[in-house]
């Protein structure tokens, strides 16, 4: 199952799709970015309710990825710049 999981997130059209909800925020101040980010979240929902059994399920999956990017993003940069203190030591 855990194969199954992952799978989706190969996928280079969700990969893609997820990249983009990341970057056009639905709570942005700006209306036309969130029309924006809306349109991308359903060619995201068509494209997995189109290729993969259980859409429900998968979609799930690629959202909670999503809302975990921005935190992991925070997390590397943080580990990345620590890092590079310590060499300089």
């Amino acid at each position: 199952m855990k194969k199954l999981k992952a799978a989706i997130l190969t996928d280079r059209s969700v990969h893609m799709l997820m990249s983009l909800l990341c970057l056009f925020d639905s709570e942005d101040r700006e209306e036309h970015v969130r029309r924006f980010h809306r349109s991308v979240l359903g060619l995201l929902r068509g494209h997995i309710y189109k290729t993969y059994q259980n859409p429900q399920f998968h979609l799930e999956k690629v959202m909670e990825s999503v809302k975990s990017l921005p935190t992991l993003a925070a997390l590397r940069r943080k580990l990345l710049t620590e890092a590079a203190t310590q060499q300089l030591s």
